[in-house]
């Protein structure tokens, strides 16, 4: 298969896809496919009719090799037998070309109705309304325009596809001057005009200069299609002998171009409804984590966890499993020695004797660990001379005492 033809299928295949999109797009807008307006179904029309563009410059350029009525010297045409391969191929890759011609007109001028349908649907002022109307006459009249100018330009209709004697320049169909440049011509003007119609109600109003811009941007899709036209009548007036192999492929381009910036207004939503939700979720958690590593609550947490205590006197040395038990605020000083002071008054390492030593053996014992009872308790020989020395200072005092009294 040509690459031409393949070009005109994945081209036909792209312009689907697009107006699928948007035909889903507008079904999640307005609620369901029997609230479809007039510019969405003729969109559906165009995408009909540009498949069928996209066959026909299949046969030209597959079929009938870019065959046509043109790009041969006089003596060619004298002496090329009618009844030869080649012949039959001009004479029906002629006729290709005069259908092509027709559907390439009826695809874009039915995309630019679509449009003014969508801008009458937008507008509510009456002097903007007026201005649409006057461009649906412009676009109904330049079509029937055209459509006289190609059937009417060549009579007989059947010199288009006559190979001897030379019908004329008119009658080529595939690179004819007279077709070229009117539908360049008209093709501009309308263009030019539909896009006028947005772009004063847009500055008008009180948005933002980017977001004017953008609008501008948008609704000026047509100036593509006005660079994809101006191309195509360049290359078909600077190489009228190839007009047969570019001019379909150079229709189907700007066709596509036509579509694709037809129905970007319309997908946007859809896009909007897509992405905007989650780069806002994707923004949230990225403010989250700069939040947290920049010095947020939690870094503070970590941080304040992290923080080595301050420095002692005399250094604690503490199990991991030490279980510390909460002392109410109303409970008396005693002068039993605690977890915590044991570190503090130079306890040996053996076991303890005292009760609250067994219960946090008991608490150990119910989370299966065993390093609880440890590290705090006094030896023998030092609990008995701590508590016998008090008692012998005193009993000293008193016997002084009673023998002064006595004297």
């Amino acid at each position: 298969m040509h690459r031409r033809a393949i070009e005109a299928f994945i081209l036909t295949g792209l312009g689907f896809i697009i107006i699928k999109i948007r035909v889903y797009a507008r079904v999640r807008t307005i609620g369901g496919f029997k609230r479809l307006q007039p510019d969405d179904y003729l969109m559906l029309i165009a995408g009909a009719a540009f498949a069928a563009e996209a066959y026909f410059v299949y046969l030209a350029t597959e079929r009938y090799e870019g065959f046509a009525n043109g790009g041969i010297t006089p003596e060619q045409r004298r002496t090329l037998d009618p009844n030869s391969v080649e012949y039959q191929d001009r004479v029906r890759g002629s006729k290709t070309h005069v259908v092509a011609w027709q559907i390439y007109v009826f695809v874009l001028w039915t995309i630019k109705a679509a449009w003014c349908v969508f801008y009458l649907r937008l507008v509510g002022i009456l002097m903007l309304r007026r201005k649409v109307y006057f461009g649906i006459f412009l676009v109904v009249s330049s079509w029937i325009t055209i459509v006289l100018a190609l059937l009417l330009s060549c009579r007989p209709l059947r010199h288009y596809w006559q190979i001897y004697p030379d019908p004329g320049p008119r009658c080529r169909p595939a690179s004819s001057e007279l077709a070229v440049i009117l539908v360049f011509v008209l093709n501009i003007l309308t263009d030019f005009y539909l896009i006028g119609i947005p772009i004063p109600m847009i500055l008008a109003t009180s948005f933002s200069r980017p977001k004017k811009f953008g609008l501008v941007l948008l609704f000026s899709g047509g100036a593509f299609v006005m660079v994809a036209s101006v191309l195509r009548t360049v290359r078909l007036l600077k190489e009228p002998e190839r007009g047969g192999s570019i001019a379909g492929t150079w229709a189907m381009r700007e066709t596509f171009v036509a579509i694709l910036m037809s129905n970007i207004p319309l997908i946007l939503p859809l896009v909007r409804r897509w992405f905007i939700p989650s780069v806002r979720k994707m923004s949230s958690r990225r403010q989250i984590s700069t939040s947290t590593t920049a010095g947020g609550p939690v870094s503070r947490v970590q941080t304040a966890q992290s923080r080595p205590a301050a420095p002692f006197p005399m250094e604690r040395k503490q199990s991991s499993h030490t279980i510390r038990r909460p002392r109410s605020p109303l409970a008396l000083p005693t002068a039993t020695p605690t977890s915590d002071d044991c570190g503090d008054s130079g306890y040996d390492n053996e076991e303890c004797d005292t009760e609250r030593t067994e219960e946090a053996c008991s608490a150990g014992r119910e989370v299966e660990s065993d390093d609880t009872c440890t590290n705090c308790s006094l030896t023998n020989h030092e609990s008995e001379q701590g508590e016998e020395a008090p008692t012998g200072a005193v009993g000293g005092k008193k016997h002084e005492e009673q023998q002064e009294h006595g004297r």
